[in-house]
Formats: C-alpha cells, sequence, structure tokens
C-alpha cells in the first residue's frame, strides 16, 4: 500500500494504517489462493503395479521425463515394495525420453539409498534411447545397485528370479 501512496503522492492516515494492513493481507491471500490448487496436479506419467508371487511389476508409462518425474516415480515403486514386502522388481519403462547424461549420473546415484537392497530388472522397449538407459544402469551397478536393462519382459524376468527356486 506504501509503493500506492509513494505512487499517487498521497500520504498515509494514521487511522486507516490497520485498514490498510487488512486490505494487504486479503490482496496477498486472494492471490495465494488464486494460483494453488486443492487438487492434485495431474502426474506427467502413469503408473500401475501388479504383485507377482515373487517381485513387484511397475508399469510405467509417459511422454517425458525429468529428475523430479525420477524421484517421484522412484518413490512410489518403493513405498509400494515396502506396503507388499517385495525385493524384485520389473520396471516396465515406456517412456522415450532420459535425462542428459550428468544428470543421469545424479539422479541414479540419488536414488541408490532408496532402492539398497532390491534387485531391478528395467525394461526399455525404445531401441533409440538404449544406450542412455543402459549407462543409467551401469551407473548404479558401479555404486553397487542390483541393476540390469532389457528390451524385453521375459529376458528381464529370467534374470530377475535368478536364484529364487
Amino acid at each position: 500500500m506504501v509503493s500506492v501512496l509513494k505512487a499517487t503522492g498521497l500520504k498515509p492516515v494514521p487511522q486507516l494504517n490497520k485498514l490498510n494492513e487488512l486490505y494487504e493481507l486479503s490482496q496477498f491471500r486472494g492471490t495465494f489462493f488464486s494460483e494453488v490448487s486443492m487438487t492434485p496436479p495431474t502426474k506427467p506419467y502413469q503408473l500401475t503395479f501388479t504383485v507377482h508371487p515373487e517381485y513387484l511389476y511397475a508399469n510405467l508409462t509417459g511422454d517425458t521425463i525429468s529428475v523430479q518425474i525420477i524421484r517421484d516415480y522412484i518413490g512410489e515403486i518403493v513405498a509400494k515394495c515396502d506396503e507388499t514386502g517385495k525385493r524384485r522388481i520389473l520396471l516396465y519403462r515406456d517412456i522415450p525420453a532420459v535425462l542428459p547424461g550428468y544428470e543421469v549420473f545424479h539422479t541414479v546415484s540419488e536414488s541408490l539409498g532408496a532402492l539398497i537392497g532390491k534387485k531391478l530388472a528395467l525394461v526399455n522397449p525404445h531401441a533409440a534411447i538404449g544406450p542412455e538407459v543402459d549407462f543409467g544402469m551401469t551407473v548404479g551397478q558401479n555404486r553397487g545397485g542390483n541393476y540390469r536393462s532389457f528390451n524385453n519382459v521375459a529376458e528381464a524376468e529370467a534374470w530377475l528370479l535368478e536364484g529364487t527356486e
């Protein structure tokens, strides 16, 4: 309000200070609440789960990827593992995009703690981004993660179930 007074050349009236404060607060609240929705935003990906006797199948689809998207879906997968008691994950990652190499390195390194003690078979149906996806899996493996990427579910499942019989 003071900036409005300065711009107009008017002087504040002491009796109106409280009224001015309330007005400014109402303007702030109006702006704040008009920008915040109580409806959760639509996620830029879809993640569904199927619980198999030996592992958790996670089907991830989307059009784009970001560090935040990866953090979000890894968090959801880990929560589902905790809920179901599964330590083996078959992740079908149907997203035709990857992060730049330096972001892959940091994001995979960051997710290691959440995935510790879990075996992750990642299926990438997009051959064009295969080398980049493989790089991410290699980063994880080199830091102690039990990760591997595949281009089909049968091979991924066979690797995931090794040693369960």
